[in-house]
């Protein structure tokens, strides 16, 4: 898995770097820490302290073409998870489920009984894009729905079992393509390929997003596995507050 992960990061590097005739590119290098601790109670009532510490490396890049530019976005998180939660039997049976990706992009460095060190590429895709089309195949984000607190149309993005980072998605391995049409409205397509060893369900999704006055829209159909869902999304501004709704079916 280390050699995975290292191999991904190459290549984005090689595309980035690559200079064709007729192009131009700009790169970012950027990184932060964190430190999260979360104070609980395990089984007998006993007060436990948890820590998540995590490095995050993130490297940006667009190489400018005459017709359009290539874009690549890769994170690193090198994380260790270390406390009371880690010792818990719970813990030890959801650490056992793999991650809800097609490709598995994470590996441990080195555990014990109270920690676990692990790293990952939590984002690692590249994307084309002109002014009317956008591609992008990898790990990522697609963003969908408009509520402040739970997205039934955000059907891409699960979260990890052992995940103690609230604002944290796995993202999900796919393409996604957007065709732009008038003004504000595009088509959108997803198609994940399924992985029956992690959970992972075959994903293919058509969406049309419009703006209509002062309210933004949503319609869309696909399937999961051999489910057909469908879901409507709307956000428009009422009577000087902000309306939203979401509903999908399926």
């Amino acid at each position: 898995m280390h050699i995975r992960i290292a191999l991904i990061l190459a290549v984005f590097l090689t595309i980035i770097l690559h200079e064709p005739a007729n192009s131009s590119e700009s790169i970012y290098f950027s990184g932060n820490s964190s430190i999260q601790v979360w104070r609980t109670h395990d089984t007998t009532g006993r007060i436990i302290n948890t820590s998540l510490n995590r490095f995050r490396l993130q490297l940006d890049g667009i190489k400018q073409f005459s017709k359009g530019n290539i874009s690549m976005l890769a994170v690193y998180d090198n994380e260790v998870l270390a406390g009371g939660l880690v010792k818990s039997s719970t813990f030890h049976a959801l650490e056992k489920i793999p991650d809800p990706t097609f490709i598995d992009l994470s590996a441990s460095i080195s555990s014990g009984k109270s920690y676990r060190w692990t790293h990952q590429l939590t984002r690692a895709f590249l994307g084309w894009r002109t002014d009317s089309l956008k591609i992008v195949a990898g790990r990522q984000r697609v963003a969908w729905g408009s509520g402040r607190v739970w997205n039934p149309t955000d059907r891409f993005n699960p979260t990890s079992p052992i995940s103690f980072d609230v604002d944290g998605r796995i993202g999900v391995d796919a393409i996604f393509a957007e065709k732009y049409v008038g003004s504000f409205g595009a088509a959108q397509f997803v198609a994940a390929p399924s992985n029956r060893d992690h959970g992972v369900t075959q994903k293919i999704v058509t969406r049309w997003r419009d703006t209509i006055g002062e309210a933004d829209y949503a319609l869309l159909v696909g399937s999961i596995g051999n489910e057909l869902i469908t879901g409507i999304d709307i956000a428009a501004n009422f009577m000087g507050g902000g309306f939203y709704f979401e509903l999908t079916t399926g």
